[in-house]
This record gives C-alpha cells, structure tokens and sequence, in this order.
C-alpha cells in the first residue's frame, strides 16, 4: 500500500485499494449470514458507491509507474479485506492478542523486505524516525478501534465505515499536497458523510 502511494496518485490509489478492501469483507459478511438494517442497507449501499466515486474518475494509466501503483492498490486492498476478515474471527476472549501476532508478523516482514531492498541497514534519520513512529501508532489505533468495533456490530457495516478512509486521505491530499478533488470526488465525498450517518442510525 505505501509502495503504491509512493509510485502513484495518492487520490487513486487510496480508493482503488478501499474498494477491494471493502467488497472482500463485505461479501464475506454476507456469506456468514449478517444482515443489516434496511436504512443501515442503504448507508451500506452509499458508502460502497463513495468508495467507487471518491477516485473521481482518474483512469489507471496503463502498465506506467502510476499505473502500477495503482495496481499495487488493488493487491492491498484485497490483503486489507483478508485482514478485516480474519479480525472478525476471533473470539472477544483473545483481547489484543490477535494485533499483537499480526504487528509481530508485519514487523518481521518490513525487517526482511527493507534489508533486502536496502541491502545494509534498516537506520533511519531522527526526523524520519518519528514520522514512522507516528503513522506506526495511527495505524495500530486503527486496527485496534476496528477490532472493538467489529465484535460489537456486523462485519458487513463495520468494514464498509472503515473503507471510508480514502476520504480523509483525498482531503489531506487536497490540503497537503495540492492535489486536486474533481466533481465527483465531492460528491464521493458527500456521499459517504450520508453513508456513514444511515449506518450509525440503522
């Protein structure tokens, strides 16, 4: 997911990769049986098409650099979705544990992968250090609020919220980055706020 961010468009890639996060679990909720609301079906409904709208109609630019960035997307969103899945497995009696073995593993691999690329070391700046601190951190917070969320409520409901994300990102992107949010961005944009408010309500 970072390596997509880092080739291609931040506005693109983070929605591609929501997307496919969102219809895995989505689709493996209803397969388990859950079954929403109608208004909570509704906000389902809205928020999966603010996911899809939210890229704003940018085109994957073939086999390029963004491109593949862009398909770097699609391969983390789908392992995101598998993830979510997997949470909504376990039983409340584990606690955090199941985050613990998942942040052990993530670990683990960012050490052998970073080695391999590097070829040396894995040492950062002081400055560099702390921004990773601080998005490791937000990240663990992240699964750690979907894990409690996901034993209160259905997976389906849960898991369409969490892939909301993109809209914050679209908008940091917007503020930070100066990328640009087209027309039916906003209206993804819109439309996920109203998504959100049905799920809560319903």
């Amino acid at each position: 997911f970072y390596r997509g961010l880092a080739t291609g468009r931040v506005s693109v890639v983070a929605p591609v990769a929501a997307m496919v996060g969102a219809v895995v679990p989505v689709g493996a909720g209803l397969a388990f049986g859950e079954r929403p609301s109608s208004l909570a079906a509704v906000g389902l409904l809205l928020a999966l098409v603010a996911i899809a709208l939210v890229p704003g109609g940018a085109a994957a630019p073939g086999w390029s650099r963004a491109g593949m960035g862009t398909m770097l997307g699609v391969v983390a969103g789908a392992l995101f979705g598998l993830f979510f899945v997997f949470l909504s497995r376990t039983e409340s009696s584990a606690g955090l544990w199941p985050l613990v073995a998942a942040r052990a593993a993530s670990v683990l691999g960012a050490v052998v992968v970073g080695l391999g690329i590097r070829g040396r070391s894995l040492r950062m700046e002081g400055g560099r250090l702390r921004q990773v601190a601080a998005v490791g951190l937000a990240d663990m917070g992240a699964n750690i609020f979907f894990l409690l969320a996901v034993r209160s409520d259905l997976l389906v409901l849960v898991a369409a919220i969490s892939s909301l994300y993109p809209a914050v990102t679209v908008v940091l992107a917007r503020v930070l980055l100066d990328d640009r949010i087209r027309r039916w961005q906003a209206v993804g944009l819109t439309l996920a706020a109203g998504g959100v408010v049905m799920i809560a309500i319903g």
